[in-house]
């Protein structure tokens, strides 16, 4: 029963299920945080957007609280990494103002894989303790093996705990979290699922974005460069072997993010075709 509820959930909605959104007063945001798209950085920037004590970063850890703040009726910013379908009705919420982030999938898959990997330093014991002990051991897995090394490093991508983590990240988190890989069903809800957000870009498009949302949050502050990556190794994408290998891990992400960033540019930061094509 309960698939079959997820699966009710993950279907796109009809546009006349949607109410209308326009000309609303923006003091209720919520950010869906992919991982590994600039989040962390985002999010500081709406810290003076909202009233003291009602900006909240990283709920998927404090599911109990962010459910009591989106419902309390006063202003909010909360952002997390939830899948669509958890947040389904608060996506739909007239009164709430929603925005999500893509990135370029072999940037974004490898800046995730860098930073599990880097959970599995020697001297990261006391760090592991915080994460779900399968995530702990594929890092410690991680560690001793060379990202260029496709060979080596296959088998454990294939574990059950490494396809929900990297497989089309992007793709599951704008669907609903299953187990197994990614295909063209999700892809589909996935895109279906954009035209429900009062706003997305790519992290490429930050700058224009950042100026088009201080227009329509006032109190929207600079977007800081922070949460430096954990792990400076890198992966020779030259080598067509190598860069195949990746490509499998984000074939659906990478239509979603061409989807994304053609329907962005043009809904939300106004370049004509023209513009698109000199990007």
């Amino acid at each position: 029963m309960r698939k079959l509820q997820d699966l009710k959930n993950a279907l796109p909605l009809s546009r006349s299920t949607v109410k209308s959104r326009k000309n609303k007063k923006i003091d209720k945001i919520f950010f869906l945080h992919i991982p590994k798209t600039a989040g962390s950085a985002f999010n500081l920037a709406f810290q003076k957007a909202v009233p003291d004590g009602r900006h909240f970063e990283h709920m998927e850890s404090q599911r109990k609280l962010f459910y009591s703040v989106v419902s309390d009726g006063q202003p909010f910013y909360a952002s997390g990494h939830f899948p669509f379908s958890r947040v389904r009705d608060l996506v739909m919420r007239p009164d709430v103002f929603t925005i999500t982030i893509f990135r370029e999938p072999l940037k974004q898959l490898l800046s995730h894989l860098k930073w599990v990997k880097a959970y599995g330093r020697p001297d990261g014991e006391a760090r592991r303790h915080l994460i779900p002990e399968n995530i702990a051991e594929l890092s410690l897995d991680l560690w001793e093996t060379d990202l260029n090394d496709v060979a080596r490093l296959e088998p454990i991508l294939a574990s059950p705990t490494a396809i929900s983590l990297f497989d089309n990240t992007q793709t599951r988190y704008m669907t609903r979290s299953i187990g197994g890989r990614i295909g063209e069903e999700q892809n589909r809800f996935s895109m279906g699922h954009l035209k429900h957000f009062d706003f997305f870009f790519v992290l490429e498009d930050m700058a224009a974005a950042h100026k088009k949302l201080t227009r329509k949050i006032p109190g929207l502050g600079p977007i800081p460069r922070t949460n430096e990556a954990m792990l400076s190794e890198t992966v020779d994408l030259q080598d067509g072997k190598i860069r195949t290998f990746y490509e499998g891990f984000v074939r659906f992400d990478r239509k979603l993010y061409d989807n994304a960033r053609r329907r962005s540019r043009r809904r939300f930061l106004g370049l004509s075709e023209e513009d698109m094509q000199s990007v």
